[in-house]
């Protein structure tokens, strides 16, 4: 995982072990790796500023240690992490 980034806002990856963590009530450090599940630098380098000002739409979903995660291309970029399917 990458840590934190300029303005001081952890990666998405980081985010991502963190929520998890807190939902499912363990350390991230107990969690399975998160690239096991996904290209943790590609999910980063997605979420990182656009060079240029264009809007971006969608998001990223994937399963990660038993969870459904999603994570929308938006200025909030809010982490859901929800009970689902499990690749």
């Amino acid at each position: 995982m990458s840590g934190s980034r300029p303005g001081g806002r952890d990666a998405v990856s980081v985010e991502i072990v963190k929520r998890v963590a807190e939902r499912t009530d363990r350390e991230p450090e107990n969690l399975p790796s998160l690239h096991r599940a996904i290209d943790s630098e590609a999910l980063d380098s997605l979420f990182e500023p656009p060079q240029v000002d264009r809007q971006r739409r969608g998001g990223v979903e994937f399963s990660y240690a038993g969870y459904y995660v999603t994570v929308p291309f938006d200025e909030t970029r809010e982490i859901t992490v929800s009970e689902g399917p499990t690749a």
